[in-house]
Order: structure tokens, then sequence, then C-alpha cells
């Protein structure tokens, strides 16, 4: 199998001609050039094990010197210098070999914020979901870069991230392992929270679309409803029937998570007179 059926001829002609000259290699500017950003993740790691000749997982550092004749036989070899710029970027455990994430996350995700991200929870139970994607840079992403990541992340292509993807040894990678091959495994506390956080409808999976995953009884729950009043949930029933029917009709129900703005202040007022009552 060629890397020209999964790349364009005019890309690759572009990103070898952008680095004729001598040391002038970048390899997060030619994975940009050559159009990898706008492939999928299966595209992606089937490009990688073809760089990848003697099929060891790795790219190593032989492997790096004819890098560029993997993409157009008349190519150039690397020179030694871009070779360890190569390695340093992509090799974070310096074993000298780079893993298949140095490519995956290229147009997505930085290396640097990559390797902070990695770097704030090497310690057993510190990995913390949010700050690890907001660290890595996925926060200020598009709806698209989010959804090429999550496919990554999604080893078995089931539209889910199940448990044995975040942890499970058996397969190909870790869920931390998706940004580096060295990184660690998640601990069960850790995946069980990840879980508990993203799971929306308790079916133990987590989807890549938010808001196709609304689950309107764990959003009640967690919005306070359950620990209210009957006259206080009537109360907030009244706020999100927004035409006074006595009804939710589906024009309502489309906003509902806006109009749970203004309940969410009736909830903690709520919640503090009744607080203030008990303690008099």
């Amino acid at each position: 199998m060629a890397i020209a059926n999964f790349l364009t001829a005019s890309d690759i002609t572009s990103a070898i001609n952008a680095c004729k000259a001598k040391d002038s290699f970048n390899p997060s500017v030619f994975f940009k050039t050559i159009g990898l950003s706008k492939k999928t993740p299966a595209e992606i790691e089937t490009v990688f094990k073809i760089l990848d000749q003697d099929k060891s997982g790795y790219i190593e550092q032989d492997e790096l010197q004819l890098f560029l004749q993997n993409f157009s036989k008349g190519a150039r070899p690397l020179t030694a210098a871009e070779t360890r710029a190569f390695l340093m970027e992509g090799d974070s455990d310096g074993d000298g070999k780079i893993g298949w994430d140095v490519m995956a996350f290229s147009g997505i995700l930085s290396d640097a914020d990559i390797t902070a991200a990695l770097a704030a929870c090497q310690a057993a139970d510190s990995f913390n979901h949010k700050s690890f994607f907001a660290k890595v840079g996925l926060a200020g992403k598009s709806k698209e870069d989010i959804a090429k990541a999550f496919g990554i992340i999604d080893q078995d292509k089931s539209g889910f991230i199940e448990e044995d993807e975040l942890k499970v040894l058996f397969l190909p990678r870790l869920f931390l392992q998706n940004f580096s091959a060295s990184a660690r495994a998640l601990t069960d506390t850790e995946t069980k929270a990840f879980l508990k956080a993203g799971d929306t409808d308790g079916d133990g999976k987590i989807g890549v679309d938010a808001p196709e995953s609304f689950c309107y009884k764990r959003f009640f729950q967690l919005c306070g409803l359950s620990s209210k009043t009957p006259k206080e949930i009537q109360d907030v029933f009244h706020i999100l029937d927004d035409d006074d029917s006595g009804y939710f009709e589906e024009s309502e129900l489309k906003c509902v998570k806006q109009c749970c703005r203004e309940c969410m202040w009736f909830l903690c007022t709520s919640c503090s007179d009744s607080s203030r009552e008990r303690e008099h």
C-alpha cells in the first residue's frame, strides 16, 4: 500500500519542495503541508504503518534519516541535525523512537500542549479530565477538530469511548497513550471518575457529541430539583413553560438548557433561603 493512496500528489510535492534545502525540515510544518490534518484517524494510522518499515510500532532513528523518501523516492535524506530535532520533538520518553501520536494529532494539538498536559498528570490519581483537555488544547478547538481527536481515542470505532479504551491493557493504546506512547495507564479511580463525568445516560460510554447525549433525568438531578418541594418544582416548571400553556412544547424543549440559567438562579436562591430557615 502506497502513501499516494492517502495523500495528494500536489500536497506531497509542496511539502517536499518546502524542505529541499539542508536543515530546513520541520516535522510540524511538513505534516501540515502534506495534508495530514485533513485526514481521518484511520488514514493517519495507515500512513504511520507505511512509514514504520520494520513494523515495530515506532519510527526509529534509522527510519527517520530516510523519512522524506517515503513520500518521494528522489527526496534527500535528513541531515543529522534534522534527525535529532525530529526525535527531540516526537520522542517523549527519550527511548530514541517516535510513536504514532506525533502524527495522529498533527494539525489539531501542539506538541508543547500535549507534553504539558501529560506532565501535569504523571502521578497516579492526579488525572482530571477537565484540566487535561484544557491543557492539551482541546477546549479551544472547533467541533470538527474535537470529533477528529475523539476518533483517534475511539479505537474500536463504535462512536463511543468505553471503559476498556480508558485503561484496559490488551488494547493497542490506553487513553493517555493516544497522546504519548510512553504515558501511563489511568488508575481505577481515575477511570471511574472520567466515566462518571462523561457518561450522561448511565450506559457506561462517553459520546463525542455532548448535545446529543443530553439526559433530562440526570440534568434535573444535577440541577438540584430532586431535593426541592412540589411547590418549588412547580415554580421551575412555570419558568420553563414560556407560553404559560401548562405544557412543554417542542420549541420550548429545544431551549430548555438556556431557560435553566434562570431556573438555576431560582434554585440557588431557594436553597439559600431554605438553609437560613433551617438555621433559625
